[in-house]
């Protein structure tokens, strides 16, 4: 998912700053974590863990994927803008002015 992806290259370019190294750092940091989620997936295939979720209360499992997306939202707001997320009154005005309404809008137009 791009805006996790984009959270774990943003965590290099933080710590590493830009760069060859941090390039080759976030390709890394790419591919291991693909690895591991892939292992991860395998493993609870293997031991027949799937059928699992059907123990959890459905509205557990709608109230996970809607914080899903809730967050896949939100940070697709940041990446598409470069405005940092806030909850209140001032982060909605950031967001309702004319040069970054126009960032989100076509972001979510091509969506």
């Amino acid at each position: 998912n791009i805006p996790f992806m984009h959270s774990l290259a943003q965590n290099v370019i933080d710590a590493q700053g830009t760069g060859k190294d941090a390039l080759a750092t976030t390709m890394v940091a790419f591919a291991i974590s693909t690895l591991v989620m892939g292992g991860c997936f395998m493993w609870l295939g293997q031991k027949k863990l799937g059928k699992a979720v059907s123990y959890f209360p459905r509205h557990f499992i709608i109230g996970c994927i809607g914080g899903i997306g809730i967050f896949v939202t939100q940070t697709g707001f940041e990446v598409s803008t470069g405005v940092p997320w806030s909850w209140d009154a001032a982060g909605a005005a950031r967001y309702s002015e004319a040069s970054v309404r126009a960032l989100w809008l076509t972001s979510a137009g091509l969506v």
